[in-house]
Parts: structure tokens; C-alpha cells; sequence
């Protein structure tokens, strides 16, 4: 699988997710910061590649139900903090996953950290909402 991580999210993250076997790119791997989140969307999408993000609101907005037409491989909204003592445990929680939802194609989830090792995945779109927990 192929993962996109936008410039919110820690640099650290690429190394982990290199090391569970991912194919991983980032916003910072291409030296593009700054750039807007249309951009960010579309490589994303060029790319074939899942978007971590934690700034999600902006990216909803561009996908899927408002933009019919646009095929998009998942959209992974991260809504806490990630930090240097929770990057890994949020790579495998990831990671984890990405291995029990096999086909997260045009579909939006929301990442909230539970508690220090628990995260819940809510899908937001398209209906019917599901939360799982890793």
C-alpha cells in the first residue's frame, strides 16, 4: 500500500511506516511545504496513495460527496497531537488498520487517540458510519 503524509504529520512517521513495508511519501520527502491542500489532495491522488493528514476539515471539502468524479485511495484524518512518544504506536495503530479495513478506497475516517495506546478509526463517509478500534 501506498501512503501520502502531509506536512502535519512527523517526519518520523515516514521512517515507521517504511519499516511495517509501506511504500510512503510525504509532503516534507519532496521538499513541497507549504503548498496548498488542493496540491497535497491531488498528488495524493496522482499517486494513488492514502492521505494521513491532521487538518482533514480542509481536504473533506475537496473529496467525495462534494466533488462526484474524484477517485481517491482514503483519507486518514489524525485528530490528536502527534508527538515523538506517540508516532509509533500511531504507525501501527495504522498500520493495523489498514490490515482489518481491506478497502478503504473514497472513504474518509477520522484517528482520535482513546488513550495512550488505544486509537478509534470513525468512518465518516460514505454512510454507513463504522468505528473500529486498534
Amino acid at each position: 500500500m501506498r501512503i501520502f503524509l502531509d506536512e502535519n504529520i512527523s517526519p518520523q512517521a515516514e521512517f515507521y511506516f517504511r519499516s511495517l513495508g509501506y511504500d510512503v511519501r510525504s509532503v516534507r520527502s519532496y521538499n513541497i511545504q507549504g503548498i496548498d491542500d488542493e496540491t497535497v489532495l491531488q498528488i495524493a491522488i496522482s499517486e494513488d496513495r492514502v492521505l494521513l493528514t491532521q487538518n482533514g476539515k480542509h481536504f473533506i471539502i475537496q473529496i467525495p460527496p462534494k466533488c462526484k468524479g474524484k477517485t481517491h485511495q482514503g483519507l486518514i484524518w489524525i485528530r490528536f497531537n502527534v508527538t515523538r512518544k506517540n508516532v509509533q504506536n500511531l504507525c501501527n495503530k495504522v498500520h493495523a488498520f489498514l490490515q482489518g479495513e481491506k478497502d478503504i478506497i473514497d472513504s474518509i475516517w477520522k484517528a482520535k487517540q482513546i488513550n495512550n495506546i488505544q486509537i478509534s478509526f470513525d468512518k465518516r463517509y460514505p454512510p454507513p458510519k463504522k468505528v473500529v478500534c486498534y
